[in-house]
C-alpha cells in the first residue's frame, strides 16, 4: 500500500488480535483520519526488506532505486543549491567545485535525506567529498 511516498506493510500479528484504529496527528477523527494499526510507514527499502522477510518470494517484485536513478535525483537535488552553475559529475566536489559552506551542506543534507528517507549520520557525511560518493551512500543506505 503507497500513500504519501510511503509504503505501508502489514505488521504480523496473531489472528487473536484485533486491530484498533490509531489517530493521524491532524486528522479528524473520522474514518478517514485513523490508520489500521495493523499497518506501519516504511521506506521503500525497507519494506522490500520486510517482505523479503515474511516472503521470500515477494524480495524481487519491489525494484530498488538504480545508481543512475540516485544520481539523476541527487543532481535535481543540488539544482537549487548549485549556485556557480557548476558542472555535475561523479567527481564533482562540495567543498571545491561547488563551493558550499557548512550550512549549504546542512539544508542540502536534510533535503536528501527526506527525498529518500535515509539517515546520514554526522561520521558518514565527513567522508563524502564528491557528488558520486553521496549517491554511493544513498544506495548503501537505502539497502539496509
Amino acid at each position: 500500500i503507497v500513500s504519501s511516498g510511503h509504503f505501508f506493510v502489514p505488521a504480523i500479528t496473531p489472528p487473536a488480535q484485533v486491530a484498533t484504529p490509531i489517530p493521524i496527528k491532524g486528522a479528524t477523527n473520522g474514518p478517514i483520519g485513523q490508520v489500521d494499526a495493523l499497518f506501519k510507514p516504511y521506506s521503500l527499502a525497507k519494506a522490500a526488506s520486510i517482505l523479503a522477510k515474511v516472503n521470500p518470494n515477494n524480495a524481487g517484485n519491489i525494484i530498488m532505486a538504480s545508481r543512475e536513478e540516485i544520481m539523476a535525483k541527487v543532481s535535481t537535488l543540488i539544482g537549487p543549491f548549485n549556485n556557480k552553475g557548476a558542472e555535475l559529475k561523479e567527481a564533482t566536489t562540495f567543498a571545491g567545485d561547488l563551493e558550499w559552506d557548512s550550512l549549504t551542506v546542512m539544508d542540502f543534507v536534510a533535503a536528501v535525506e527526506d527525498e529518500f528517507d535515509i539517515i546520514i549520520t554526522m561520521n558518514m557525511q565527513a567522508e563524502i567529498e564528491t557528488v558520486g560518493q553521496l549517491a554511493d551512500a544513498v544506495a548503501k543506505l537505502m539497502d539496509e
